[in-house]
Order: structure tokens, then sequence, then C-alpha cells
């Protein structure tokens, strides 16, 4: 288990082109996230907890990610992580509550896939900035997110806010973002 700590602001396009044209980018690579989902772990546990396969350079974690902050664009999570052979259609609940160590969870079922056009900026101080490009059910998005261990990124904040970019919004992640159009586009 780790604590993921980001900052997420979405972008429009022209502020991703700003951005991008203001860093210069370490890496670049595609991913994709495959999502799973049930209504009663939505109803038990009232919060969003994210189950997702990550695939990325052939590489497929499960990653279960459960909300401990969440503060306008700031997120704090536990990530819970184990690496996988295939993207399976369902997990089993028994699984998921022993990667964690809970007894909470139910089955959960692949839902779709949202995937990610990455560029990654690596600070000196462990802080990652990540420039993203969304595609899923149709839909695209521009989204920042600033990753961190240790006292929170203002130098990158404050450079942003030159920009007219605000961390001050309240801001969703990809899980939710792609959630919430799925169900949209059910109705």
């Amino acid at each position: 288990m780790k604590t993921e700590k980001e900052i997420k602001i979405m972008l429009s396009k022209e502020q991703y082109d700003e951005i991008n044209d203001y860093f210069e980018w370490d890496d670049e690579f595609v991913q994709t996230n495959y999502y799973y989902y049930s209504e009663d772990i939505e109803i038990e546990t009232n919060e969003e907890v994210t189950f997702r396969v990550r695939v990325k350079n052939k590489k497929k974690i499960l990653q279960i990610k459960i909300p401990e902050e969440k503060n306008k664009s700031l997120h704090i999570k536990k990530e819970y992580e184990k690496e996988l052979n295939t993207v399976p259609q369902m997990f089993l609940g028994k699984s998921l509550n022993e990667i964690v160590g809970v007894d909470r969870f139910s089955d959960v079922f692949l839902i779709g896939d949202l995937t990610t056009n990455r560029k990654l900026k690596k600070q000196s101080d462990g802080i990652e900035i990540c420039l993203d490009r969304n595609k899923y059910l149709g839909l695209e998005d521009y989204e920042l997110e600033i990753e961190f261990k240790e006292e929170y990124p203002t130098g990158i904040v404050k450079i942003l806010e030159n920009k007219g970019i605000t961390t001050a919004k309240e801001t969703s992640g990809k899980y939710s973002r792609f959630n919430t159009a799925r169900k949209s586009s059910c109705l």
C-alpha cells in the first residue's frame, strides 16, 4: 500500500497546448485504464473507490484506490496494487478484500476503458507533472496532474496561477468522469 497525493486540474485545449509548450517533457506514453464497478460497493461504502487495471508498456496492474482526503483539486488516496497477466471481465470481492485487508467489497465487473496520452516531467524534488489527453466513451478531455510525495508543490502551483490556471476548483478524477459519462449515456 502507498499513499498517492496529487493535484488534478482540468484544462481547456488552449491551456493544454500552453502547458505542453511550456515544459520540456521527459517521457511520453499511452496507458489504458480498464474500470470496474458494482452498485453494491457505491451503496455500501458511500465513497468512490476506484477499481482499475492499468495497462502500460504491456504491464497489467490491478489498482484499488481508496479516498482519504479531497479538497478542491487536491486528492489523497490509499493505493493497493497487484500485477496481473490478463484484463479480466470481473474480480471477486473476496480477492479484492484480501488485497486491501478488509471485508467490505463485493464482486466488480468491467464497465469500459479510458485511454490516456501522457507526457511526464520529473522534478528533482520528487514531483511529477503529468499532462494528459484522455479519450473515453466518445469524449475527449485534458488534464494536468501534479503528483508529489512530501511538501505541497507551491512553486509549480504559482507558475500555473500566473498562466491563469487555478487549483481552487473542485476537480473529479478520471474514474469519476468516466463513470458519470457512462451513467448519463445509459439514461
